[in-house]
């Protein structure tokens, strides 16, 4: 009976205890920011795909190339972020303007954009990578200057997902909450945003 209670059965109970211990720790470390190199490749190589998709879209359109995105499925970028773009979007075709409106490409961080985008320096931020994104213009080298955009990347579900865009000072859902916020239009409000 001791050796029942703490030999072959006490050993299956210290197994099982262990496999429901790492069912529970493995998944939660990945939700704490414990990433592998297979993440940090698939992100990286996500956010390179989004960006020559989005220069291929851009070139192939006469208005604003992010309004594409909003129509795309999948598009790349969260809800949250396609409902604040659509928001912006709305407004500035309103033919009454009561918010101000996004006056650059917000993927690009630039009015006059270079051909090509280059994915560059890559960091673990709690539960997102955020991936510097270069712009490489002729005659420019880009290797040695500031990344023109920060992407913050996150999971949902199996798929990979653009968060955010951070610039040099600020990103793109702060700002678009903050031109969401001043509407003189209130019903045009958001009744939360975060930036």
């Amino acid at each position: 009976m001791a050796n029942g209670a703490h030999g072959t059965e006490g050993g299956a109970t210290i197994r099982r205890i262990a496999t429901v211990a790492l069912a529970v720790i493995l998944p939660a470390q990945t939700v704490c920011g414990q990433t592998t190199s297979k993440d940090t490749v698939a992100v990286r190589a996500f956010v390179q795909q989004f960006y020559d998709g989005y220069l291929t879209a851009k070139k192939e359109t006469r208005g604003p190339a992010w309004w594409l995105l909003m129509h795309r499925t999948p598009s790349g970028l969260s809800a949250e972020l396609i409902r604040a773009l659509r928001g912006d979007s709305l407004a500035l075709v309103d033919k009454q303007q009561t918010r101000e409106s996004l006056n650059f490409d917000p993927i690009l961080m630039s009015q006059d954009p270079c051909p090509r985008y280059k994915v560059g320096s890559l960091r673990v931020r709690a539960n997102a990578f955020r991936v510097g994104v270069h712009s490489v213009c002729p005659g420019m080298d880009s290797t040695n200057v500031p990344p023109s955009v920060i992407v913050e990347v996150g999971r949902n579900g199996a798929h990979w997902e653009i968060l955010n865009f951070f610039y040099s000072s600020t990103d793109l859902k702060s700002l678009l909450c903050g031109y969401a916020k001043a509407d003189t239009r209130r019903e045009r409000r958001p009744a939360s945003c975060r930036g």
